[in-house]
């Protein structure tokens, strides 16, 4: 099987190809840019494409791929709107329209579990989901929300992210909300295990309706407790957490809600807890 993977150079496209090869499957990852080594995976059973190299309708339709993963994200957190559109919005749109121009079988969309009203990131891609129920009967679309996932190797702009590395280097405080919102956090490689299950029963999906899947470790932990443990875990005896030193976002989600009855029944569950997830990550950026 042939699949078109999209930002493979971010923290969850790269992961994910770099199990995929390990399989049967044969991967063409297209990215904005010519990928920097560090994030190629060395494998016969990928090849890597860059937009300014090709037409998407033309290559898609010549290249006979099964399937898209779309992976790509801009989390907007430079506030420049355009860009997050282009990445979240209409870049994925364009694949989506010649993948069913070239008989595609499925499209996987990566999307979030934030409200749309939270931020740009979040609005963009719940517009696009607007897109997929649109050609739900042109193209089998399956729209995968994930919870907070995290592992080491991360974007600094990522909230586990900037945590744990200002723990490391043990700054002398960390400004937080009260902490109190709860969040499921999920550790890397069990996201891309739920995406390899996906995959390996994707034939129990049809186009005609949108499958939501949700995917997360099933529990939730407040923002105060997963601070706390990643002190913890760092052996930080110096950093002052400031809780309550800022607010809350507008619109913010106190608990997040996952459903885990669909991604269950096809035989996955998480296998890393949060605490060995964050041993992990931690041991990761201390070698990094």
């Amino acid at each position: 099987m042939k699949l078109l993977v999209t930002g493979p150079t971010g923290f969850l496209g790269y992961h994910l190809c770099k199990s995929l090869v390990k399989t049967d499957l044969e991967i063409v990852a297209i990215s904005r840019n010519p990928p920097p080594l560090e994030r190629q995976v060395n494998s016969k059973k990928i090849s890597y494409i860059s937009l300014s190299e090709i037409n998407i309708d033309r290559f898609i339709k010549s290249s006979n791929f099964k399937g898209v993963i779309h992976c790509a994200t801009n989390y907007g957190r430079d506030d420049k709107t355009l860009d997050t559109l282009q990445t979240n919005l209409t870049f994925p749109l364009s694949i989506l329209l010649s993948s069913i121009k070239a008989n595609v079988s499925f499209f996987i969309n990566t999307d979030t579990i934030l409200d749309k009203r939270v931020n740009s990131y979040s609005l963009s891609k719940n517009q696009f989901l607007d897109w997929l129920y649109y050609f739900q009967n042109k193209i089998c679309c399956l729209n995968l929300s994930l919870e907070h996932f995290y592992g080491p190797g991360d974007s600094d702009g990522k909230f586990t992210s900037f945590i744990i590395r200002e723990l490391i280097n043990n700054v002398e405080t960390i400004r937080l909300t009260q902490g109190k919102q709860k969040r499921d956090f999920i550790y890397i490689a069990d996201v891309v295990s739920a995406f390899e299950c996906i995959i390996k029963n994707i034939n129990n999906f049809k186009k005609g309706s949108i499958h939501e899947l949700q995917i997360g470790s099933g529990e939730n932990t407040s923002i105060y407790d997963f601070v706390n443990l990643a002190k913890e875990i760092t052996l930080n005896y110096n950093t002052m957490l400031d809780f309550g030193a800022i607010p809350y976002r507008e619109n913010e989600v106190m608990e997040s809600e996952v459903d885990l009855k669909l991604i269950s029944s096809l035989g996955w569950k998480p296998k890393v807890s949060l605490k060995k997830g964050l041993e992990l990550t931690i041991a990761g950026e201390l070698k990094s």
